[in-house]
Parts: C-alpha cells; structure tokens; sequence
C-alpha cells in the first residue's frame, strides 16, 4: 500500500483532482453540491497537511494572499446576495488553490508530469477518430453520439458536447481535440501554462522533467487547434528559443536547430495571418464587435470591449465576481452572457489593484526561480496572455499556479516551518 500511495503519488493525485474540478464537464455541470464537495475535499486535505507538516510560505505569497483575500472580503461586504456569494466562492478557491501551492512538494514539477499525462490520455481518445477521417474517411461521430447520447445535455451550458470522463467531443468537431475539459480551447491554455512552466524549469537549470515533455506539450498544444493557442507557440518559440541562444545555455551546435525553427516561424508568420484560419476568423470576430453585431460581445474581441464599459465604472477594485449585473447593462440584447476573454475579465472583476497584484506576485514568484529579470517578466507575460483565451481565474488550479516558487526543486527538500 505504501508503494501505490507514497507522498508523491498523492501529490499527483490532488493535482489531477484539482485539474478534473477546473475543467472536467462532469463535475463543473454536475449539481452544486458535487463541486462544493469537491472544493472542501481538497481544501481539508490541503489544510490538514499545512497544520501537520512544518512548510515554508515566502513573504510574497502571504502578502499575495491576503490583498486578494482583502478584495474578496470587500465584494462581499459591499455587494447583495449573489455577489456575496460568488465573492465567498472566489475566496474559497483562491484559499483551495494557495494550501495546494504551499503543501505540495515541488507543485511545478508535479503540474507539468500531470499535464503530460493527460495529454497521453487525450491522444488515446482523440487520434483515433482523426485518422479514421483523414485516412478512411469515415466519420465516428454520429455512432459516438449515438453511444453516449445519455451524457448528453446535463445542463444547458454543454451546448450538445459529448462528455466522457477522459474525453469532451465538441458538437462541431470530432478533430479538435479537448482532452478531459469543457473545450479545445481550454485544453491548450492548460497545456501553455505547463509549457510555460517547463520553460522555468529549464532556464533554472535543473532537468526534473523529461526531454519528451516539450514536444508532447506541444504536440497536444497543436492538436486543440486552438487560435489562442498556436499564436501562444510562435511566441514562446521565439521567446525561449531566443532565450537559449543569448543565454549561451546550450552548445553551438544544440543552439543552430533552435536558430533554424526560429527563421522558419518568421518566416510563415505572413503565411498563417493571411490563412483562413487566423485572419478571416480574427477579422469577421472584431468586425462583429467593432459594428455590435448580433452576437458581437462573445468574441474575445467582443468581450474586450464589454468589460472595457464596466471597467471604466469601477477601475480599481472592480465589479466583483456575479454577472447579473452584466445582463443589467442594456449593452445587448440577449440572455447569454459567455465569459470570452479572461484577461480583461480579471480586470472587471476584481479591479487594476487586484491584476497587478496577482501579476506582480506571479513576477515575482518567477524571479525567485530564474533569478533574472527579463526573463521572468518575458514568461509571466506569456503566462498572462493565455487568460485572454479563457477565464482560467474561476477555477482553483490557477491559483495554484500562481504562487509557484513554494517549494521548488531541491531548495525546500527539507521542510521547514516559518518565512524564507
């Protein structure tokens, strides 16, 4: 039993629960209960190993917690029923996703292994109808739909997908691939935000993750076709791969094929902007919002600009974490309200005073792994950009993420209670 349960497995295992409860249909779709369940599991085995273990909690991670803490508090105070409870809500996964961060053992080594691991899984399920397409012609869909008809529909918000507990078919597209979460799209910023990680992990210097890693982040990255997602790679190829060069990381000869993907990235940018694919989509999407078309405010474009007017209302500590107020505003005329851009949703909810906090804690906690500057803010500016695909801060695992210096490598192999 110690074998299969060790510390480390354990560790794992609450990551991978934490994952499941940030994006898995089957839980965030399921009645309230089911989630809240699964919030206060966590949060116990969270604070149960906090008060048993002597762990270290830097300054910048108490400080960090207590503004955000603060500006919940506020909301909650300050707003009516619903916005005190989606304040409560926020403050329980904010308080969830910081005792993970602070009692797991090398949580960005661990992140990274499971992210990995579901991208092994999402293959499984996802290769198997794209080659049958692509090769024979024959599309699975209808007979997958038939075969787990009873999945479908248990709430409005799944808009026809097929939700399996290691696979989320879209309705649209058997050949994007989802992975265990609500959408591709959702899928990839998961997998950046481990990529991203995996880029500290190297620049630190130590070598905790495998070589295959990268390529099968990416590989999954690319397998969502996810806009967000592909554009996020050109970036971090340039970034990181210029990173090794200047650095002198690598050996001349290692550094030429990093040099070459470069030049060939550049080199297709023109190619991909010009494709239907970026530039129709990315065009038809902000000419929709720019003339208030039917539909315009739930493009990421079109969310930009919704939460701009609120945020003009109440730019520093924001509007707080219910929507009701969003359908009150008379700037739609619809029902539907879809989160579409994160980063700028940050900023509505919880105001400029709580993005840079949150930004300047993740720079911060980046710096303390790298130890150099640039590089820390080029990567917490990658790190950042991913939430314009999504809204990453209502789930708990983000916040984790957040704090990731806390006990890093093999600085905190022996854990010590107090400040460091």
């Amino acid at each position: 039993m110690k074998i299969l349960f060790n510390e480390e497995k354990k560790d794992l295992i609450l990551i991978f629960s934490a994952l499941y409860a940030s994006g898995s249909l089957l839980v965030l779709n399921a009645p309230q209960f089911v989630y809240t369940f699964c919030l206060l599991v966590l949060g116990t085995i969270s604070a149960t190993r906090l008060i048993t273990r002597r762990v270290v909690i830097s300054p910048a991670a108490i400080i960090m917690f207590a503004a955000l803490s603060w500006i919940a508090a506020f909301h909650f105070f300050s707003g009516d029923g619903p916005d005190s409870h989606a304040a409560l809500g926020f403050f329980v996964r904010l308080t969830v996703g910081f005792l993970l961060a602070i009692t797991i053992r090398n949580f960005v080594e661990k992140y990274i292994h499971v992210m990995t691991f579901l991208a092994y899984i999402s293959f499984i399920f996802y290769l198997p109808p794209l080659l049958l397409d692509l090769i024979l012609n024959i599309n699975i869909g209808s007979d997958l739909k038939n075969l787990f008809s009873y999945l479908q529909g248990l709430d409005h918000s799944t808009s026809g997908r097929i939700i399996t507990p290691f696979q989320t078919y879209s309705p649209h597209s058997f050949l994007r691939n989802s992975g265990i979460f609500w959408e591709p799209g959702a899928f990839s910023g998961y997998l950046c935000f481990a990529l991203v990680l995996a880029s500290v992990l190297h620049h630190q210097g130590s070598k905790p993750i495998a070589k295959n890693t990268s390529y099968i982040l990416i590989g999954a990255i690319l397998s969502t076709q996810s806009t967000q997602g592909i554009f996020f790679l050109i970036f971090w190829f340039v970034v990181f791969g210029s990173n090794l060069i200047v650095s002198g990381n690598q050996s001349r000869g290692k550094a030429i094929p990093q040099i070459i993907i470069i030049l060939i990235l550049i080199s297709i940018l023109p190619v991909l902007f010009n494709s239907e694919f970026f530039w129709e989509k990315t065009v038809e999407l902000y000419g929709r919002a720019e003339a208030r078309e039917a539909g315009w405010h739930l493009s990421r474009f079109g969310a930009m600009i919704f939460d701009f007017y609120f945020i003009q209302q109440k730019p520093w500590l924001g509007h707080g974490f219910s929507v009701g107020y969003l359908l009150d505003a008379d700037l739609v005329n619809s029902t539907r309200i879809d989160l579409g851009n994160g980063l700028s949703g940050m900023v509505r909810q919880i105001g400029f005073i709580g993005f840079f906090i949150t930004a300047i804690g993740l720079l911060i906690n980046l710096y303390k792994i790298c130890n150099n500057k640039v590089w820390s803010l080029l990567l917490a500016l990658l790190f950042l950009s991913v939430l314009g695909g999504q809204y990453y801060q209502n789930y708990l695992i983000f916040w984790a993420l957040i704090f990731v210096h806390n006990h890093f490598g093999k600085k905190h192999e022996e854990l010590k209670f107090g400040v460091s």
